[in-house]
């Protein structure tokens, strides 16, 4: 990462949009717990995660040229709350960057580049991954779950969020460069994921260039896992449900991150990645779900 990509990502820290995540964090672990202390060590080991989670999906975004307009990030985040309201499950960049996606190929409007919301999509699910295997076990929380009788069963709670600062891209059209400082050239082979209006303005003679900006979002993980013996969870039967649901979200995050590749190069393969997200999201969801009540 070039020092002045490093000092974008450490401006995130100044933004006050940040630390209202934090504190959000140390609220819902506190309705969680009811104990200051144990919140007050989940938010701090959740920050810890969070910006490591933070600087690689930096670097992800950076590597694959993912590009997103600031007014973008707002319908992004707008529908994603939208959806929660709805179900909570459904508060997913996956939900909503699918459906604006769709939207926008069906309406031609907003005009968006629906890899690069997929794309973002993908990259946020590979850090969701990354924060599972760091902390997905840490310090879980005793609970009970209903199995395919009927029956009431001790279980494990394994809900985590996470404030994640990342570094992301922004891209415009400007005059060609002649001497304005601080333009990087890139390898030929970037972006992995281009953008169509960036291909029209290079075939015309014009000048594409990415900018970066700090923002700041919010990963949460829920599982209830079988527990042991009476309420205290069997560890052994929690190591491989992380390992299992990391591997999955990792899984999902590359093909997803592939298809969006993929059809930034071919564009009438656009809605690959567009449906791809949502409904092999939902089927994770579902595969689990029905797992668990057998």
């Amino acid at each position: 990462m070039p020092d002045f990509g490093l000092w974008v990502f450490l401006d995130v820290f100044r933004e006050w949009i940040y630390w209202l995540m934090v504190l959000v964090t140390g609220a819902v672990y506190y309705r969680i717990t009811l104990d200051p202390a144990e919140a007050g060590s989940l938010t701090f080991f959740s920050w810890i995660a969070g910006a490591v989670g933070g600087l690689a999906g930096s670097l992800l975004l950076i590597l694959s040229g993912v590009a997103i307009q600031q007014s973008t990030c707002l319908w992004l985040l707008g529908i994603t709350f939208a959806l929660g309201l709805f179900r909570r499950r459904f508060m997913c960049f996956a939900y909503a960057g699918g459906l604006l996606s769709a939207v926008s190929l069906l309406l031609g409007t907003p005009r968006l580049e629906a890899p690069q919301i997929m794309g973002l999509a993908a990259v946020l699910h590979l850090v969701e991954a990354l924060l599972i295997g760091l902390m997905g076990a840490y310090r879980p929380m005793a609970a009970c779950r209903r199995n395919g009788r009927g029956e009431w069963l001790p279980a494990l709670s394994l809900r985590k969020i996470w404030p994640v600062p990342l570094m992301m891209l922004a891209a415009g059209y400007i005059a060609p460069r002649g001497g304005v400082a601080g333009v990087m050239d890139m390898p030929a082979w970037w972006p992995l994921i281009p953008q169509e209006a960036g291909t029209e303005m290079a075939a015309a003679g014009g000048e594409w260039v990415y900018v970066m900006f700090p923002a700041a979002v919010a990963l949460g993980y829920g599982d209830v896992a079988p527990g042991g013996n009476g309420l205290r969870p069997a560890g052994r039967l929690l190591r491989p449900r992380i390992r299992k649901n990391c591997l999955q979200m990792a899984g999902y995050g590359v093909v997803l991150l592939l298809l969006c590749v993929w059809a930034g190069h071919v564009p009438a393969l656009v809605w690959l990645p567009v449906l791809f997200g949502p409904v092999a999201h939902d089927a994770l969801f579902w595969y689990n779900a029905h797992k668990d009540r057998s």
